[in-house]
C-alpha cells in the first residue's frame, strides 16, 4: 500500500500538498467578495446607461465602452460567479465534514483531492451562463 502513496505522491504538484481552510472565515470573505463583485458591476451597468444616452456625442467611444462592458458581464458571470460559488460549495462541505475550526489536511494524496474540487467545480458551474444583451441594453436574442 506504501508503494501506491509514494507513487501517486510523485505526480502531485508540491502546492496542492497540504490543504487548509478556516470554512467560517472563508464564507465571510467570500460574501465580501460576492457584495463587492456585483455592486461594482451594477455600477458599470449603469455607466453603460449613462453613455447609451449620450450616443450621439462620440458614437466610436460609446461602442467601445460597451463592449468593455460586456466583456466585464462576461467574465463576471462565465468566470468570477461560478468561481465564487464553488468557493462557497467547497467552505460548507469542509464546514459539514471537519466542523467550523480550521482543518488543515497534510496528506498529500487528500489534500490534492480537496484542492482539486473548488476547480472541478468552478468548471461545472462555468461557461456562457448570462444573457448577453445589445448594444441598447436589451437581452441579446439567443
Amino acid at each position: 500500500m506504501s508503494d501506491i502513496n509514494e507513487a501517486s505522491d510523485a505526480f502531485i504538484d508540491p502546492a496542492e500538498a497540504i490543504f487548509t481552510m478556516a470554512p467560517q472565515e472563508a464564507v465571510w470573505s467570500l460574501a465580501r467578495l460576492l457584495v463587492g463583485g456585483q455592486r461594482s458591476m451594477r455600477k458599470l451597468q449603469g455607466a453603460a446607461d449613462s453613455v447609451r444616452r449620450n450616443r450621439a456625442l462620440a458614437p466610436e467611444l460609446v461602442d467601445e465602452h460597451l463592449t468593455n462592458l460586456r466583456r466585464h458581464e462576461h467574465l463576471w458571470y462565465s468566470e468570477t460567479l461560478p468561481s465564487l460559488i464553488a468557493s462557497f460549495q467547497l467552505a460548507v462541505e469542509v464546514y459539514d465534514t471537519f466542523g467550523p475550526d480550521r482543518v488543515c489536511i497534510d496528506d498529500p494524496l487528500e489534500a490534492a483531492l480537496w484542492n482539486n474540487k473548488a476547480a472541478v467545480w468552478s468548471t461545472e458551474l462555468g461557461g456562457p451562463a448570462f444573457l448577453p444583451s445589445d448594444d441598447d441594453g436589451n437581452p441579446a436574442p439567443q
